[in-house]
């Protein structure tokens, strides 16, 4: 299963180092239990182990999604096995992690997933006003177009419609075109399988 993973460094305040945070997918933030390893100071194979545990005593409806299976080659060229874990994943694997230190790391992780989660929320919120606006501009240009034609089928010229609807002459010349060129257009033909021809 291919992953698509985008990075974003988030830096914090009394601290230069720096939490790596990816995105599978685009959408679900996931960080590495490599760097979960480095910034609470415990080995690789110790988090390693502690992952295994979960997954051993946990659902696998949990954990499937959550603690999800990466590779990293090491210094000597070999590739071995690491986790993304999400935000749920995460909590789950450092909750028993003890000491300030400790403390400090979790706090500025989930400040981390916190912030992402948001910026993902607020883009896809972006995205969706811009879609309804495009959505409105299309309804209202065809609004104007069928009052329009509606005025000229009474006789109106194309410079009287363009006034009452408050329009640009130029801008209601091309709609109308537009609109009667999508109206020309052959319709493409509709081919059924040949199920639906063996039961008609």
């Amino acid at each position: 299963m291919a992953m698509e993973i985008v990075s974003q460094d988030t830096p914090f305040v009394k601290d230069n180092s720096l939490i790596r945070v990816d995105f599978i997918n685009d959408e679900t933030p996931v960080v590495s239990s490599l760097d979960v390893s480095r910034h609470f100071q415990k080995k690789h194979k110790h988090v390693l182990e502690e992952i295994r545990k979960i997954i051993i005593n946990t659902p696998k409806s949990f954990t499937g999604p959550n603690f999800r299976p990466s590779e990293y080659t090491d210094s000597t060229g070999r590739k071995l096995i690491a986790y993304q874990l999400t935000r749920d994943g995460f909590c789950l694997l450092v909750m028993g992690f003890t000491g300030q230190a400790a403390l400090q790391w979790r706090i500025r992780y989930i400040q981390a997933f916190n912030a992402l989660e948001n910026a993902v929320r607020e883009n896809i919120r972006t995205a969706a006003l811009e879609e309804g606006i495009r959505i409105q501009r299309r309804q209202d240009g065809l609004a104007v177009t069928e009052r329009a034609l509606g005025y000229m089928r009474r006789g109106l010229s194309l410079n009287e419609a363009a006034k009452l609807c408050d329009c640009n002459r130029e801008t209601l010349r091309l709609r109308l075109r537009r609109l009667r060129t999508a109206l020309s257009a052959p319709a493409k033909p509709v081919q059924g399988n040949l199920l639906e021809a063996k039961h008609a």
